[in-house]
């Protein structure tokens, strides 16, 4: 197999703000199964010699955490700023979210979570970022689509509460913000709601099983799939219950009402962040993908060009491939229970690629090219390979 095509092991720097952290810390590098979890100390030495990033910090902040170590790790992740790569940073604490950081950060965990929600919590994020990444880059090298000017402006709307109001009217007050808030009692109620007028974010305060009824409505529908969730909590096990059903965050009802206020902060951020690249990803594939329109082969090359520069920071190259690279093989000709008459409409690899490719992923059909697929590594190409291989093996074409 080529250098560029082995897939990449994506790394977690991990930084521990008082010693009492190291347990949890070890226990999540035996759960990461995905890559290697170094130190800061280690992380930096990788940058010095390789000049690849990690692909998220993920700091254990603990009840008192040091200024010392969280000195380092800014220092490290505005390094990496300055270079060029956006590194998200995922802070696990119960208490004391104020923890004087230059910038926001990515998002908050609880320590109540197990190792393994927690190894998903960090995949999504990283997933996020990637999107986020790519959504700049697109932007910057393609200038800016012909996109519904709503669909990029700041998500706009009310915090919609599922429950009690009084802990997410006073989050909004230690946050500094001024959202409106709307109110429902059943999950009926609070997606009929959600999917009636823009919110920002769903805040939820009920018992846990009725905040897992809601969950599991508002992940059943499409149009709320990129929607923050906040719940609340009563004890360390419906906290780690509720974060594998889908919350963005879930804080101890005992929490203080400022470190409620910064967590909710966190995740409105996060939210018009993933509303932004949403727009923008679909945007760009609607035009080049859906509807067939032509990318001048320089903006495809300016953007190839820019892409290798990006990935390189995490030790990566872009593979670039057409259709037919992904499966060249013939088609099976029809199953059994087909009308053998009915006639294929279209192209079916095409069709197959815009059915199991993600919005990341940049498909297009270039000038002079044809349609064209550049993944950022070879990870991607694997998932996308088996997504392609598992449509095909389930479908007629003809």
């Amino acid at each position: 197999m080529p250098q560029s095509e082995t897939p990449p092991a994506p790394i977690i720097a991990l930084a521990c703000a008082e010693p009492g952290m190291t347990p949890r810390a070890e226990a999540f590098r035996a759960a990461w199964s995905d890559g290697p979890a170094p130190d800061l100390t280690e992380t930096g030495r990788i940058w010095s010699k390789t000049r690849v990033a990690p692909d998220a910090l993920l700091l254990f902040a603990g009840a008192t955490p040091g200024t010392q170590v969280i000195a380092r790790m800014e220092r490290l992740r505005d390094t990496f700023r300055a270079a060029g790569v956006d590194v998200p940073l995922i802070v696990e604490t119960r208490k004391g979210a104020d923890l004087a950081l230059s910038r926001p950060a990515s998002a908050f965990v609880s320590p109540a979570l197990t190792e393994e929600t927690l190894v998903a919590r960090i995949r999504e994020t990283i997933r996020q970022s990637v999107r986020m990444e790519e959504a700049r880059l697109r932007r910057a090298v393609l200038g800016p689509l012909p996109v519904d000017r709503e669909a990029l402006r700041h998500p706009s709307g009310s915090l919609m509460v599922a429950g009690a109001g009084q802990a997410a009217a006073t989050a909004l007050a230690q946050a500094g913000l001024s959202l409106p808030i709307e109110g429902a009692l059943t999950a009926d109620a609070v997606c009929r709601r959600l999917t009636q007028t823009p919110h920002r974010a769903l805040f939820v305060d009920m018992p846990v099983d009725r905040t897992c009824d809601i969950l599991q409505k508002v992940n059943a529908d499409p149009r709320l799939a990129s929607l923050p969730v906040l719940a609340m909590a009563t004890a360390d096990d419906e906290v780690d219950t509720l974060a594998a059903a889908g919350c963005g965050d879930v804080v101890l009802r005992d929490a203080d009402p400022a470190d409620l206020g910064i967590r909710l902060r966190s995740l409105l951020l996060a939210g018009a962040r993933r509303h932004l690249a949403d727009a923008l990803l679909r945007r760009f594939r609607a035009l080049y993908l859906e509807n067939g329109a032509e990318l001048p082969a320089e903006a495809f090359d300016a953007y190839l060009a820019r892409l290798t520069a990006n990935v390189k920071a995490r030790g990566r190259a872009p593979l670039v491939r057409t259709l037919g690279d992904l499966h060249p093989a013939p088609l099976p000709p029809r199953a059994a229970n087909d009308d053998p008459l009915a006639p294929v409409v279209g192209d079916p690899i095409r069709s197959t690629i815009l059915a199991a490719s993600r919005e990341e992923d940049f498909v297009a059909r270039v000038a002079g090219r044809g349609d064209m697929i550049v993944l950022r590594d070879a990870q991607a190409l694997a998932g996308l390979s088996r997504r392609v291989g598992a449509i095909i093996a389930t479908t007629s074409f003809v």
